[in-house]
């Protein structure tokens, strides 16, 4: 999810270059799958990949257990379709149970929320601790 969030911001490179170790680590067998996702963004492949992804969440929440709502809220997959949907690229028709589940119909756009105190100070402590930060 972070290299997910990195390419949408356009800071991959900026993350590859400043990675934590974990980011860094190489996943092989079913835990590449988000990996190949990324890998062949623009590629043909990236249907096949989509899908390898939703075998390995299937399986990853029936062996590991997600913690909730996870389980049943596949947010890297609202994730994905909402940033190729920004990018303007193509989100591939793919029938798959993970990608039917009702949780994948979330707005495209989301209602304004009322002001939040709680909220505020999180927001003015993180352009405290990173300036530069863009929250919009």
């Amino acid at each position: 999810m972070v290299r997910l969030f990195a390419r949408w911001r356009g800071l991959e490179g900026e993350l590859i270059e400043n990675a934590h170790p974990d980011l860094q680590r190489q996943y092989t067998g079913h835990e590449a799958a988000y990996d190949q996702v990324l890998e062949q963004w623009t590629t043909p492949e990236f249907a096949d990949s989509i899908v390898k992804a939703c075998d390995y969440y299937c399986e990853s929440t029936d062996n590991f257990g997600r913690i909730s709502p996870y389980d049943v809220f596949p947010v890297e997959f609202v994730a994905i379709d909402r940033i190729r949907r920004e990018q303007g690229q193509v989100v591939p028709e793919i029938n798959h149970p993970v990608l039917q589940n009702p949780m994948m119909d979330v707005p495209r756009q989301m209602p304004k929320s009322e002001h939040d105190d709680l909220l505020e100070c999180v927001v003015q402590r993180c352009k405290q601790i990173e300036p530069d930060l863009d929250l919009s």
